[in-house]
């Protein structure tokens, strides 16, 4: 066969190295079954017994590269490390998809297969700018992302300054651009370390995109060269070479049943359609085992090709992972063999972009040169299960690509609607990305998601299809769901082959099933094989694109073609159009669609007109956008039914909770109020709202009046106390807001009047509280508390009982509800106690009644006594007090929960909260989002938090640390913390169990989290660890240095002493090979050592 060569318009230097060795994650969960092909002479039942040997290895770092490890055959030898191993016996049953019958097969056949795990899960930065530009080095930092050494990206301005020509770049021979490479090469040289950092050759050029060698092979060298650049005016962006590493889940259990073909309805698709050879499909992958007895009729050597060697016809698969997907896509059927793909004829094309080995691995460049051969071949449709490359080079590829691209959307279980390249892709028109779903229909656990990035759902847990040698594997992953809709385009194509690229996408994304678990994580629904062949829509589903200045309405009304409106439940509202409110004698939805359950407006941007939804009384969930969005009037009004509102692509929904955590700040949408007039008025089946902790809201007046079951509100991240309304958020308390609802207790906003009839006719209310920190006459509206409990008391503090004329709330037009102080205020003098102060402010009032206590001023206090002297004390507000506290304050006040500072406090002093067994919050005020927990991100300096400040406060579950800088701990500051299990920097993912303990700078004299909860801790770099410093953490079962660690610290005496039994600590080959550097667990005992 002849050679076939790269394009060289946009590869200019010939011979030269790959760019970006980045190796993109594969995005596949594998669990790795192997059985033998179904011969075609069996009948009807067929068994397969399996063991399953499981190894994860690690991968090591030497020099600052990443050697992976791994096992993928019985051939390869032994691991030098094995973390675990686990053999695993499973009887698995494999249904036949094409017959409907259990074949049952007569012989036991057991095979013993190996599988790596390749364990560094690096994640893409979740933002940059449309043009992929990273603005400063700390976002490389703090995402502690690897990258490989030496190697730089730089993308120039279109705006340019031309120079001549060096003569250091003569020999490279390229001359329609020599001014940009002369402007490279002086930014670089103007470095004082030019030796150190020049340029070594440009390896290879994209537009203005160029990759850059330098002399010095080390990380610092890569900083060091985009600082430079960045200040260069010329200079759009300047980006490491990132490393993503394969991210693979091994999975426990297994199922022999091709349970996806049934659920995407591809045997009823077979009944008419089962594709044609002449539609060719690139397979952007590992390779493909073009040998595999039901593969080969279906695969086109004619166009096989390797992008990472520029060859044609080598694309041997060292992986499996390639193979599996061609499986899924086409695998032969009707053929009494194996599995069957969702075609059963079409022209696979293996386009191979990976190395000659076991990893997987490949790079940007590749990935680019791939696509380019799929443009100039005139494949129409291609398949790449790789993690999604973000830089412009790939972009600006596809944007030439008049073909589908249909794309795994990964598997970090991650939101991509914030990821803007996501974004910027989506955007071209040319890519599906596809989410993964399991048997039940939800979201895979796995998958990544996003309500306008990720455009569908499919199958993506443990499905079965080909791999190496002729066998046939389970996998998960969302890798493993994009070759399902990767087939299904091609069905598309084949069976409607003049349709354009935009014209099948959308076939293929209104032809979908709405199952409510993938509801706001996709943009559409879960795959259907058979209606997107046939062109058919669900009867039971409208979705609908209203026009500006359209009423909901009439848009559902020229939406619905021969859709029989009764028989729908699922609305599905999309677009970004400002809509009509309904006039007067008009009808809402529920005059057209009288059955609507489900109303999902994920994926509209736009602005509800009044009424939308007005006495939809069948209406029962709704989705809301993930953030921004407001509510016109009775936007809602009388939905009897309506119980539950979800927010887009969150994960962690509530069935029976309204969440309005995506309603948006009045002022931001140009409107008065996040919801207008009465807009939930009726909703009798509200039981409980949660509000948003990153704003407060506005409400106008009646919003959920009547609500009858209506008991709960609370904020985003607070505890949710069944019958508490916290309203301290709100920016209003509006007029009969709430009237007619059942809550029994309300926590009322700081200085905030109460409007007429606010709480009125709240029969079950029995306890409202005034802020503990109001400062002003509390302004109450005619009739606010009319007919509440008979029992009702009002608690506030000393100054609101005190206002003249005396403050008066009427429960009837004969009775007032009675007034009691629970919260005090005091304003220390300088060198007072906070004891004395708390006496003298008393008076003669009971200290047992106070709950609430708030200390204003700035006088410097004195050591000695405890607010403890209030047995009964809750909350400490000290958002006014800008001194810092003496020791002891709350030394022992057994019944504080809540703790909130100033923002000026920068240090916790000695045995401040010892013994407060239920401390659980410690807040700083005027803070947003606000979040229940121990939030310490405002320390600051070498002993931010002193001796025993937090010990014995064991309902502290979780902290967070500041994430610029770096503190000091104190001896035994949070020992006997018994459920600390989680501690995290500020504007980090909280990862429950996991210590990030990377911004400690010491722990003073040990014991800092003797006694905790903590399962997993990632030690700082180079910082020793003190005597008992993790001594009794029983449930710590994992320990991480610093990749990077430089010197071998100390370790204490007992610092990891009865640790859990099975706990690992993992560091870089240096400190595992280091004797002297040992983690002892007993006195008999160490800690085994990993390298990463």
């Amino acid at each position: 066969m002849k050679k076939q060569t790269a394009t060289r318009g946009q590869v200019l230097l010939k011979g030269i190295a790959m760019i970006m060795v980045v190796v993109m994650t594969i995005t596949c969960m594998d669990l790795y079954v192997h059985a033998t092909t179904v011969n075609s002479s069996q009948e009807v039942k067929q068994k397969i017994e399996t063991k399953i040997e499981t190894e994860i290895e690690t991968t090591s770092v030497l020099n600052g590269e990443v050697s992976p490890k791994s096992v993928l055959s019985k051939n390869v030898e032994k691991q030098e490390t094995r973390i675990r191993q686990e053999k695993i016996d499973l009887s698995l049953q494999r249904e036949d998809p094409l017959a409907g019958k259990i074949k049952k097969k007569t012989t036991k056949n057991e095979e013993e297969t190996t599988k790596s795990e390749i364990t560094k899960k690096v994640s893409t930065p979740e933002k940059l700018s449309k043009d992929f530009v990273i603005q400063n080095r700390t976002q490389i930092e703090d995402k502690e992302r690897d990258y490989e050494p030496g190697v730089v990206i730089v993308g120039l301005k279109k705006t340019y300054t031309k120079s001549n020509f060096n003569k250091e770049f003569s020999k490279l021979n390229i001359k329609s651009t020599e001014d940009q490479y002369k402007l490279l090469y002086e930014t670089i040289k103007s470095t004082s370390n030019y030796k150190k950092n020049r340029l070594q050759k440009i390896e290879e050029k994209i537009g203005k995109d160029f990759v850059i060698k330098l002399n010095d092979k080390t990380k610092e060298s890569v900083l060091e060269a985009i600082e430079i650049l960045e200040k260069n005016d010329n200079v759009e962006y300047a980006v490491p070479n990132y490393v993503l590493e394969p991210a693979v889940t091994p999975n426990d259990s297994a199922y022999s049943q091709l349970w996806g073909m049934d659920k995407i309805q591809a045997p009823q698709a077979w009944d008419t359609y089962t594709g044609s050879k002449t539609i060719n499909v690139g397979v952007l992958d590992t390779g493909i085992n073009t040998g595999h007895p039901d593969l080969s009729g279906n695969i086109n050597m004619e166009l096989a090709y390797n992008a990472y060697t520029e060859t044609v016809g080598n694309v041997t698969d060292y992986h499996s992972h390639g193979t599996h997907v061609a499986g899924t896509i086409g695998a032969i059927g009707n053929n009494e063999r194996g599995v069957a793909g969702v075609n059963w004829n079409v022209g696979i094309v293996p386009i191979k972009i990976a190395v000659d080995d076991f990893t997987g691995s490949s790079n940007e460049l590749v990935m680019v040169r791939a696509l380019r051969y799929a443009i100039e071949k005139e494949i129409p449709i291609c398949n790449m299960s790789y993690t999604t490359p973000s830089s412009p080079l790939f972009l600006n590829t596809l944007k030439e690509y008049n073909g589908l691209l249909i794309m795994s959307a990964g598997n970090e279980e991650k939101n991509v609607d914030n990821l803007d390249y996501y974004t910027a892709l989506n955007e071209t028109g040319h890519v599906v990305f596809v989410a993964s779903s399991g048997k039940n229909d939800n979201l895979s656990s796995f998958s990544n998601y996003g309500a306008k990035n990720v455009h569908i759902a499919a199958p993506g847990e443990y499905i079965y299809s080909t791999v190496l040698n002729g066998n046939y594997a389970f996998k998960s992953g969302t890798s493993m769901a994009t070759p399902h809709v990767t087939g299904t385009v091609a069905l598309i194509k084949g069976k409607h082959p003049n349709l354009s690229a935009t014209e099948i996408k959308e076939i293929l994304l209104s032809a979908v099933d709405y199952p409510e678990g993938t509801r706001g994580f996709v943009s559409t629904g879960r795959l259907n094989v058979y209606k997107a062949i046939n062109k058919t829509s669900d009867a039971s589903s409208l979705v609908v694109r209203p026009n500006d200045s359209e009423t909901l309405s009439d848009a559902i009304r020229r939406s619905i073609g021969t859709k029989v409106a009764t028989n729908i439940r699922y609305l599905k509202i999309v677009g970004n159009a400002d809509m009509n409110a309904i006039s007067e004698g008009d009808s809402s939805a529920n005059a057209v669609l009288p059955n609507l359950t489900y109303a999902d407006l994920s994926n509209f941007s736009g602005i509800l007109g009044d009424r939308a939804f007005e006495n939809c009384r069948n209406l029962a969930t709704v989705i809301f956008p993930a953030n921004d969005f407001s509510l016109r009037s009775c936007s809602f009004w009388y939905c009897i039914k309506l119980k539950t509102i979800y927010k887009a692509n969150d994960k962690n929904r509530i069935e029976g909770e309204a969440d309005f955590t995506g309603l948006t700040s009045a002022e931001s949408v140009g409107l008065p109020y996040a919801v207008q007039v009465q807009g939930f008025q009726g909703c009798s089946s509200l039981t409980t709202i949660k509000l948003p902790n990153t704003h407060k809201l506005k409400f106008s007046i009646y919003v959920f009046n009547g609500c009858s079951n209506l008991s709960t509100i609370y904020l985003d991240g607070y505890p949710k106390i069944i019958g508490e309304a916290d309203l301290t958020e709100f920016e209003n308390v509006s007029a009969g807001i709430l009237r007619g609802t059942r809550i029994n207790t309300i926590k009322l906003p700081k200085d905030v009047a109460i409007s007429t009839e606010s709480f009125a006719d709240c029969s079950e209310l029995t306890t409202v509280q005034f802020h503990p920190n109001q400062t002003v006459r509390p302004s109450i509206g005619q009739n606010a508390f009319g007919n509440v409990s008979s029992s009702c008391v009002v608690y506030t503090n000393q100054f609101v009982r005190e206002c003249e004329p005396r403050i008066v709330i009427s429960r009837t037009n004969t009775e007032n509800i009675p007034i009691k102080v629970n919260s005090l205020v005091i304003q220390p003098i300088t060198d007072e106690t906070i004891e004395t102060a708390i006496e003298w402010y008393l008076d003669s009032r009971d200290p047992k009644d106070i709950k609430h206590l708030v200390i204003k001023g700035s006088a410097a206090m004195k050591y000695g006594g405890s607010a403890n002297i209030l047995p009964n004390l809750e909350t400490a507000d000290l958002s006014e007090f800008t001194e810092r506290m003496e020791k002891g304050a709350f030394y022992g006040c057994s019944n504080l929960k809540q703790v909130i500072y100033s923002a000026s406090n920068i240090s916790i002093p000695a045995w401040t909260y010892i013994d407060c067994g239920k401390l659980q919050s410690v807040q700083i005020a005027d803070k947003y989002p606000k979040v229940w927990t121990v939030d310490l991100s405002n320390l600051n300096g070498d002993l931010a938090i002193n001796t025993q400040a937090f010990s014995g406060c064991n309902s502290i579950e979780s902290i967070v640390l500041p994430s610029s800088r770096n503190i000091g701990v104190g001896q035994y500051a949070f020992c006997d913390c018994q459920n600390l299990s989680t501690i995290y920097k500020e504007g980090q993912k909280k990862n429950n169990g996991r210590a990030d303990l990377s911004g400690i700078s010491n722990f003073w004299s040990g014991n800092n989290f003797k006694n905790t909860g903590i399962s997993e801790v990632n030690i700082p770099r180079n910082v020793d660890i003190s005597d008992g410093t993790f001594m009794n953490c029983n449930k710590l079962a994992k320990i991480e240095f610093n990749r990077y660690q430089t010197s071998v610290v100390n370790i204490g005496t007992q610092a990891f002493y009865n640790v859990n039994v099975v706990c690992s600590a993992y560091m870089n080959k240096a400190l595992v090979d280091n004797s002297a550097f040992i983690l002892p667990r007993t006195a008999t005992q160490n800690i085994p050592k990993i390298a990463y």
